[in-house]
């Protein structure tokens, strides 16, 4: 066998050429439809001809566009490479912009396998290699591989930080590593369902709908002299009660395929979770790399005592290449109890029985938190109605669901207020926040960036403020409102100094 040298280079699969191919041909069509709609002459009224000579013109076109898109994506193809360069990983690629990513196996930070619809069918694994910089939103690493190579990969890269001796596997020639895991633990098909029922958005979306159906449709009828609003309200009911069901299936059937699968397990340091139907994606993230978890319940999670426990990692469900959000989840668990949250926290490392110290807000607190909002959604909301030429009588069942909102404003007003708190640990903050929705965050001292205490022209009269933190995380930040100076100086002397 020949012996290869240790930074020989490796092409990505050439499988992926299958979808340059196609969109080479789509960019074709595009590009062919816009000179097809110059070309085009009119010889009657709404009537377009197109000559022979401008058809071999547009057919020659389209061929060329083509061949040029297949040439220059193979191109590209061919200078996507990658190769070990002993003590850092090689990525290369770009035709007229060359970039090279020399990527040190210490300081890998996450490394996740995803595999998209197209992927499964044609035998295809895409793996990002991230070091966690907040210094760039993308993946410093991102090859497409046949399936059981990057896997090969994977393994490879999870280990040479450890095993110098290592040597990087070739992508025609490598001992397959076992590609469906068992993990320690996996979620019920029934509780991804759940997911869909329980989550802020199903109450959210029955009070959009009654503020659609019963506010503005009933006001739209009765201002509409030819619609009798009584023979038509029944069919606002089924169309409020059709929306919900139709909204409980779709969320319910996509959060089952979203989270397909899931399992997940923490175990030497890391944590590794996968899920995915269409969208397949496989996480390992070393614990010392989570910044912060948050705990959330949306109000059914309260209800049912359900929990979701996210962690904020850098380099997951950042941008990708095409600068969107990306779908990918951070929670390592999307649906759970009391006690199996504590256990993953005490697992790594955040579980705490208690805090030394919990701050509220005091001054004032009535005014700002509910008073003053209240006041100004009252007076802006009540303007519609001193436009509205007919009499008041007709409108009461917009009126009171207009009512209803605002108690429900109010409502999530209140529990704002009692829920709002600071508790302070040793190790770590806690931060508490939200209405319906309880969101509590445990940040890592080490991991925290930034203090401020920051006030606008009625907190200045007031002498309160809001203290906002910035943690290491993309858009990692928390605003607590209404603490006096003296509650942001203990942060800082407990923190900073």
């Amino acid at each position: 066998m020949r012996q290869r040298k240790m930074n020989e280079k490796y092409h990505v699969a050439k499988r992926k050429y299958i979808l340059d191919v196609i969109a080479s041909i789509l960019g074709a069509i595009f590009s062919s439809g816009f000179l097809l709609s110059v070309l085009l002459e009119e010889v009657e009224e709404e009537v377009f001809e197109l000559s022979e000579g401008k058809f071999i013109i547009l057919i020659v076109f389209f061929l060329l566009a083509l061949i040029l898109q297949l040439i220059i994506y193979w191109m590209i193809l061919r200078r996507h490479m990658f190769s070990d360069q002993d003590k850092s990983f090689l990525i290369e690629k770009g035709l007229f912009f060359k970039r090279r990513a020399n990527i040190p196996y210490k300081n890998i930070h996450t490394i996740s396998i995803k595999r998209r619809f197209v992927d499964l069918l044609l035998g295809l694994s895409t793996i990002e290699i991230d070091t966690g910089t907040i210094a760039s939103f993308q993946a410093e690493g991102r090859l497409t591989l046949d399936k059981n190579y990057a896997n090969v990969l994977k393994n490879y890269l999870e280990n040479k930080k450890h095993d110098d001796g290592l040597q990087l596997p070739s992508p025609y020639q490598y001992d397959k590593v076992d590609k469906e895991k068992k993990f320690a633990h996996q979620m019920k098909w029934y509780h991804l369902m759940l997911i869909g029922v329980l989550k802020p958005g199903f109450l959210l979306a029955i009070l959009i709908l009654t503020i659609i159906l019963f506010g503005v449709g009933v006001s739209m009828m009765q201002l509409i002299e030819e619609v009798d609003i009584y023979q038509n309200y029944q069919y606002l009911i089924y169309a409020f009660f059709g929306g919900i069901l139709l909204y409980l299936m779709v969320s319910m059937l996509y959060h089952l395929i979203k989270y397909y699968h899931y399992q997940y397990e923490i175990d030497h340091g890391y944590i590794t979770y996968a899920y995915g139907l269409i969208n397949k994606v496989e996480f390992k993230i070393p614990i010392k790399r989570i910044n912060a978890v948050h705990i959330n319940q949306s109000l059914l999670y309260r209800v049912f005592g359900f929990y979701q426990l996210n962690a904020s990692i850098l380099g997951i469900g950042e941008l990708n290449d095409t600068d969107q959000l990306k779908s990918e989840s951070k929670s390592i668990l999307p649906f759970a109890k009391l006690d199996q949250v504590n256990e993953v926290l005490k697992d790594i490392g955040f579980y705490q029985d208690s805090y030394d110290v919990e701050l509220k807000p005091k001054q004032f607190r009535y005014l700002n938190f509910m008073i003053l909002p209240l006041i100004l959604l009252v007076l802006v909301s009540a303007i519609p109605y001193f436009f509205i030429k007919v009499n008041l009588i007709i409108l009461v069942i917009p009126i009171m669901v207009h009512l209803i909102v605002l108690m429900t404003i109010g409502l999530a007003s209140y529990l704002t207020l009692k829920q709002h708190l600071i508790s302070i640990n040793r190790d770590v903050l806690f931060f508490q926040r939200g209405a319906f929705t309880v969101k509590r965050t445990i940040v890592n001292q080490r991991k925290i960036q930034m203090m401020s205490y920051r006030q606008s022209p009625i907190l200045l009269i007031e002498k309160i403020g809001n203290i906002y933190i910035a943690y290491k995380d993309v858009q990692g930040s928390i605003l607590m409102h209404n603490f006096s100076y003296e509650n942001f100086m203990m942060l800082k002397n407990h923190f900073i100094i």
